[in-house]
């Protein structure tokens, strides 16, 4: 396996686990202050992004480096600042017509893994990139 992959994988998973522990004790730490629910928010809305990231990364981590490669220069190159600016124009409340950040982080989510397998077994058995 390329050395690229296995350190994007170990410092995806490592954010996560991260991230996740800054959730969890955001919780306790902030108790009941005004900004209790923002940073919250900006926390999780991060982790379910790195959550999908990772999902993506272990697709991508059993095919060819050359995939690899592609993906990142074909998918996540564009994908990544239009995910964030999806995410950044998210309603911080609860608004019947634009999703919230979190909501907002989930749907780029399934959509980044779903492009991600298409793309990878596009490909792997269409183009027979190897």
């Amino acid at each position: 396996m390329n050395q690229l992959k296995i350190k994007s994988f170990l410092v995806l998973s490592l954010a996560t686990i991260l991230d996740f522990t800054l959730f969890y004790y955001s919780k306790l730490a902030l108790g009941d202050s005004v900004n209790r629910v923002s940073v919250r928010d900006m926390i999780l809305t991060s982790f379910y992004l790195l959550v999908f990231l990772l999902i993506s990364n272990i697709v991508l981590l059993c095919l060819s480096d050359k995939i690899f490669k592609l993906w990142l220069k074909k998918i996540m190159i564009w994908f990544t600042p239009l995910a964030l600016i999806m995410v950044a124009i998210g309603a911080e409340e609860v608004n019947f017509g634009w999703p919230t950040r979190t909501d907002a982080a989930i749907n780029m989510g399934v959509i980044m893994v779903t492009v991600t397998i298409v793309f990878a077994f596009a490909q792997r058995f269409y183009f027979k990139v190897k």
